[in-house]
């Protein structure tokens, strides 16, 4: 299955992991698809992400999907208000 941007619903929005925010950017794919196609287009938008990532920040990109969807998500270093407001700000620019 070819997953073009037109098959695919993202979304950012603020998620959390033992109370420690996560920015992430959540996708739903428009039709069923099976878990390698989510898992690739998770990896090629986490290397987007990845890539625009300034050198000043210590966040780790992460993945998580099913055949449904999945998000791509920051792990932040320090978690402080600040850098998840960075964090938002560069996920919102790229999608």
């Amino acid at each position: 299955m070819n997953t073009t941007s037109q098959n695919v619903e993202k979304s950012v929005n603020l998620g959390s992991s033992f109370g420690r925010p996560q920015p992430q950017i959540t996708i739903r794919l428009a039709k069923a698809a099976n878990r390698r196609t989510v898992g690739a287009y998770l990896l090629r938008l986490a290397a987007t992400v990845e890539a625009a990532s300034p050198d000043s920040e210590f966040w780790v990109v992460r993945t998580e999907g099913d055949i449904d969807g999945g998000r791509v998500y920051l792990e932040l270093d320090r978690g402080t208000p600040e850098e998840t407001e960075r964090g938002m700000a560069l996920l919102k620019k790229l999608i």
